[in-house]
């Protein structure tokens, strides 16, 4: 049977020798859960988020730390594959008007 809910985090080892390699450093699927969901706490003074991973809910039993600094390396790798992916997706799009003379 097919799943088709499945989480992030278990779809990148399916991905079987793409052409389309990606930094995985930029992907960190707990931590953009964690912060789309509002499970952080963000400390000011010590630049300390502090977010927690729990499959339902609100529980805090594990709690994660990164720095604001690591947090917006981590955005800027990401927004440069999405990005770099974006061009792809692009480049195939005019390959498919231009070259192959398609109707989209």
């Amino acid at each position: 049977m097919l799943q088709t809910t499945v989480d992030l985090g278990r779809k990148l080892p399916a991905i079987d020798d793409s052409f389309f390699k990606f930094d995985e450093n930029a992907i960190d699927n707990r931590l953009r859960n964690d912060i789309a969901h509002y499970k952080y706490d963000y400390n000011e003074v010590m630049q300390i988020i502090t977010y927690s991973s729990a499959k339902e809910g609100l529980s805090r039993d594990t709690t994660y730390e990164i720095t604001f600094m690591a947090f917006l390396r981590k955005m800027l790798l990401l927004f440069r594959e999405v990005h770099s992916m974006n061009h792809v997706i692009k480049a195939l799009l005019y390959h498919v008007i231009l070259i192959l003379k398609k109707d989209i």
